[in-house]
């Protein structure tokens, strides 16, 4: 008021009640917002949310401009302005929270506590300085925590990845890995205890579903971390589902020499230490097509057209990854290769329209012809 408007508390509230008669002359529904609320003056901010709601003010918000608030005084400021301010009950009450303190949602779940009914907040948190309140958090902790909330939104959770990457997208603003709920490890594991859990019982690490917020499934992050079970778990993935135990034992033994050396191991690593266990031959398949798609429900499609003795074939399978769903196809297509393995592609022309191979392991034991991979 001082610095900024250059008003007294006697304008402010002649300007609070002038604006929203003539904008409740326009529109029945008027919302009337009170910027910094939660570091003014208690009394003067009874005063102010009383003048709105005389004026027609059908929702009246509290904002938390520059997130300074803690939730435990966040709570007790609705509770109190709802308890002294005079028609409270007939009007919604909304609040603000910017996360300049990391609390915006903290705060805002501390508000609906208390009685708020609207939460103004953004897709990914974006907003002016250190963002908004996030819609996806607040969302979720309903949804999730409905035994302590006791209320609802309807909100539909399924689209939440969704719209967060094309709100992403468009502002260039990336979401960080470890963000709550739609970054990426929000359903990821690497520690080899939380991996084991995960395969045993969902629920021991997570305590929402991917599928809930548009995520196909939980992902299992190979690296130095992750243990045997896990490994077992992404062979079998990967189509390796026939492996001997000394052979996971060996790609196990080959698996850790190599994440040791680095931040995480690829799908396309682990099938090579497969194909390395021992010496193989290799049916060379020519792709005359690979079309790979992301499908709605974050799985992937492959559909291929390959040449085997100058004969079409074609087959299509979804799987988690790209690799994986080529992978699945080319097993559909050919189940009469004994003990399909490995599918390796090879770009063997860099023109405009390369030309693809599919190296198909076939588990006996012979030389392996020398190639050179470009996974």
């Amino acid at each position: 008021m001082k610095h900024k408007l250059r008003m007294r508390p006697d304008q402010v509230l002649e300007a609070i009640d002038g604006s929203v008669r003539h904008a409740r002359n326009l529109f029945d529904d008027v919302e009337w917002a009170c910027e910094d609320g939660t570091r003014s003056d208690f009394d003067f901010l009874c005063r102010c949310f009383d003048a709105a709601i005389k004026a027609g003010a059908t929702t009246v918000n509290l904002a938390d401009t520059v997130g300074y608030t803690l939730p435990t005084e966040f709570s007790e400021l609705v509770r109190t302005l709802r308890e002294r301010v005079d028609g409270m009950e007939k009007v919604v009450f909304s609040v603000h929270c910017h996360d300049d303190l990391g609390l915006a949602t903290s705060n805002s779940i501390a508000a609906i506590g208390s009685g708020a009914r609207q939460v103004e907040c953004t897709i990914n948190g974006i907003g002016e300085r250190a963002g908004n309140a996030a819609l996806e958090e607040i969302v979720m902790a309903i949804r999730t925590r409905s035994d302590h909330m006791r209320v609802s939104t309807r909100v539909r959770t399924e689209e939440l990845s969704k719209v967060s990457r094309a709100v992403s997208q468009a502002t260039g603003f990336n979401v960080p890995p470890n963000k709550a709920v739609i970054g990426a490890n929000a359903f990821a594991h690497e520690s080899g205890i939380h991996q084991h859990g995960i395969i045993v019982h969902k629920q021991t690490y997570e305590i929402m579903t991917p599928q809930s917020i548009g995520v196909a499934g939980s992902r299992l992050v190979m690296g130095k971390h992750s243990g045997r079970h896990a490994l077992r778990k992404r062979l079998e993935e990967l189509g390796f589902t026939g492996l001997a135990e000394t052979s996971i034992d060996e790609v196990f033994r080959k698996f850790k020499a190599l994440a040791d050396t680095r931040k995480g191991v690829t799908d396309a690593e682990i099938v090579d230490l497969v194909k390395r266990r021992s010496n193989r031959t290799f049916t060379r398949l020519t792709f005359e097509s690979l079309s790979l798609e992301t499908l709605s429900d974050g799985k992937c499609s492959a559909h291929i057209t390959v040449l085997r003795d100058g004969k079409p074939f074609d087959s299509s399978a979804e799987g988690p990854t790209w690799w994986s769903a080529t992978h699945l196809a080319i097993v559909e297509l050919f189940p009469d290769m004994p003990e399909l393995s490995t599918v390796r592609l090879e770009n063997t022309s860099y023109g405009p329209e390369p030309e693809f191979l599919a190296v198909v392991g076939l588990g006996i034991d012979d030389q392996t012809p020398s190639a050179t991979d470009t996974d």
